[in-house]
């Protein structure tokens, strides 16, 4: 059995290690996102493809209330830890924001105790090889460091071996768990860095300043006036990035890091922290497979309250001490920040509040997401009233009344007024220089002509797609983008493979002319296009026929173009971008559909978007020819009532 838990995927160690009758476990969504397979190969699987019907069932609800069941546990450790040492350095109203920056984190660890005791108890492996690697970012290593202990604890029977992935070297395998854990630790930054030039009337606190968090937001360039009008006078807009971006970006820009502050000992401290956690759970494991008991959820909140939670508030209070010593005389203002946490925004926020300012929040998606507490900003930026579009803003009584719709088009406007596309493409060309000049000369030639082979493809690629998408007869869009994210499993990736066959068979007779086609549209990086090719090729050659992949350049305004009706899984911010620009949009809510494990990010009112079985969405289409116009009719107008004009 290999299970693959790195960050990143060598293809050709994948082709090497993925062969018939090998188990292969994708538990990272970089392997689920990357990992290529040769056509005899054997089909990789998810985490829970060890638990039948019933108990897929029982899971999906299980892990959908895990939210509500843990939120205020978890939010409760982050807030001891918070004052653990009398003196409340970071505030305990940021502990709730916490808890939802590591949503992801704690779900992936559910997924690996549900792994764990439904494959423990129908499989024996001689061997396991566990594949890990570098650049984990301080959340993944927590999920990472509870996946080892599961596996350690769960299969004691096999042989386990280690194989440490690296970009720049051969992989390296050993039996040494702590020996390839220190190698992880090697290759990422440990110490918080602020890096950049600050001009000296701002370093010195001649002038007002105001910070903005240029990480994930949304239309970076297209702030001026919507900033303007919150502060009074002329202000100095100091940027601060993630590491390595600053490139392209207005000045000054400063880029702030935290790294993960962990060592080889405070590392095997966590390491035993989950596996204490997991050896007292161990003794009420049952007879019911992988489902998940309530002493699965206290371990995973033991671990976190013994230990990650320390780790990310040390972490947290380091990246405030760096910031207070580079920018003590700043004369800060005003703050503003992203929607979305990270953990450098929950330090940059921390420390600000320290100085008595509150930060505004911009939209870093088309909608804006509540995870910060309404009490620890000002007013929260969006594109789109939230009250009828997003969930979560009822998590907070006090969320949507500090919520402002703002201009999309405006904004839109004066980022590409502000921003050229020359400045855009800069960050990713210079990283991909800098990431060439490390390369050893062997891997580096390999990469170039791997490279220039993607190119080549990806134009012939869109050349075959316009052909198909001119010749069918009806175009049917499909949103995929609810698979993996870091070590969380959203769907079986599989069984939503076998879904997409079915879809892509019974699209190809909605014409009578010309077959009608199934249009796929993926966000990039997440569902694995060539594990969906391999599949769907194998099990149904007719339905792969009848299916087109959609370039990763052309954006959603190009798949409303193509398509005449777009179908999806899950609600996203995707559905009201393409409504707004008249794209009709139904939700598939099939009973062979996948089970999903998580709910709806973005929830649109039923009689705005319809949810529909596969055969209703057929027939109605066959009997009225009118209904797709109209429905595109009815929810742009219902989207424009929600944002401003």
């Amino acid at each position: 059995m290999n299970i693959w838990l790195g960050e990143h995927v060598d293809l050709l160690l994948g082709q090497k290690l993925v062969k018939d009758q090998e188990i292969n476990i994708l538990a990272h969504g970089a392997a689920l996102g990357k990992l290529r397979t040769k056509r005899d190969s054997s089909i990789p699987q998810s985490p829970l493809c060890y638990l039948d019907d019933h108990e897929v069932l029982a899971y999906s609800k299980r892990k959908k209330t895990w939210d509500k069941l843990t939120r205020k546990c978890i939010a409760e450790t982050f807030a001891a830890a918070c004052t653990a040492e009398g003196r409340q350095v970071v505030h305990p109203s940021f502990a709730g924001v916490l808890e939802r920056l590591f949503l992801h984190c704690t779900q992936g660890c559910l997924d690996a105790l549900c792994f764990a005791r439904s494959a423990s108890k129908r499989i024996k492996p001689q061997t396991i090889r566990v594949i890990l690697g570098q650049n984990y970012q301080f959340k993944e290593l927590i999920a990472l460091v509870w996946w080892l202990a599961v596996i350690q604890e769960y299969f004691v029977e096999s042989k386990i071996t280690y194989i440490y992935v690296s970009r720049n070297q051969k992989a390296f395998e050993s039996y040494d768990l702590a020996l390839v854990l220190g190698l992880c630790l090697d290759h990422l930054s440990r110490e918080t860095t602020v890096e950049g030039e600050i001009p000296d009337d701002i370093h010195g606190g001649k002038i007002p300043v105001g910070l903005m968090w240029m990480g994930a937001v949304k239309y970076p360039g297209g702030w001026r006036q919507e900033i303007a009008k919150r502060v009074e006078g002329q202000l100095k807009i100091l940027r601060v990035c993630e590491r390595g971006l600053s490139r392209g970006q207005e000045q000054p820009c400063i880029e702030l890091s935290t790294g993960h502050g962990l060592n080889p000992d405070s590392l095997k401290s966590l390491f035993d922290c989950a596996v204490r956690s997991i050896k007292a759970l161990m003794p009420t494991d049952d007879d019911q497979g992988g489902i998940i008991t309530d002493a699965c959820l206290s371990a995973i909140t033991r671990f976190f309250a013994d230990g990650a939670a320390v780790h990310v508030l040390n972490q947290i209070k380091s990246t405030m001490a760096v910031l207070n010593n580079k920018l003590e005389h700043v004369q800060l203002v005003s703050l503003f920040s992203a929607t979305a946490p990270f953990i450098e925004t929950v330090a940059l926020h921390a420390w600000a509040r320290n100085k008595g300012v509150l930060p505004y929040l911009l939209p870093h998606s088309w909608t804006s997401s509540h995870e910060f507490p309404a009490e620890t900003y000002i007013n929260a930026l969006t594109f789109i009233n939230s009250k009828h579009v997003m969930p979560s803003v009822y998590d907070d009584p006090d969320s949507l009344a500090k919520e402002v719709v703002v201009s999309h088009d405006e904004i839109v406007r004066l980022n590409s007024v502000n921003i050229s596309a020359t400045a855009r493409g800069i960050v990713a060309k210079h990283k991909a220089l800098d990431a060439f000049k490390t390369m050893p000369f062997c891997q580096l030639w390999r990469t170039v002509l791997m490279h220039t082979g993607n190119k080549i493809s990806s134009k012939w690629n869109r050349i075959i797609f316009n052909r198909q998408i001119i010749k069918a007869g009806y175009r049917l869009g499909l949103l995929l983008n609810n698979e993996q994210y870091e070590y969380q499993l959203a769907i079986d990736f599989n069984k939503l493979f076998q879904f997409i066959a079915v879809i892509a068979s019974r699209a190809s007779g909605l014409s009578e002319k010309n077959k009608g086609l199934l249009v796929l549209k993926r966000k990039i990086g997440w569902t694995n296009i060539h594990l969906l090719k391999n599949y769907i090729k194998k099990n149904n050659r007719r339905a792969y026929q009848n299916m087109v992949i959609c370039p990763d350049e052309l954006g959603l305004d190009g798949l409303g173009k193509c398509c005449d009706l777009v179908l999806c899984f899950q609600g996203t911010s995707a559905v009201p971008e393409l409504m707004r620009i008249g794209v009709p949009v139904v939700k598939i809510k099939d009973t062979s559909e996948p089970v999903r494990f998580e709910d709806d990010y973005v929830v649109l009112p039923d009689d705005v978007m319809p949810s529909m079985n596969l055969d209703a969405i057929i027939a109605k289409l066959k009997q009225d020819t009118s209904w797709c116009r109209d429905l595109g009719r009815v929810q742009q107008n219902w989207i424009r009532s929600q944002m401003l004009q």
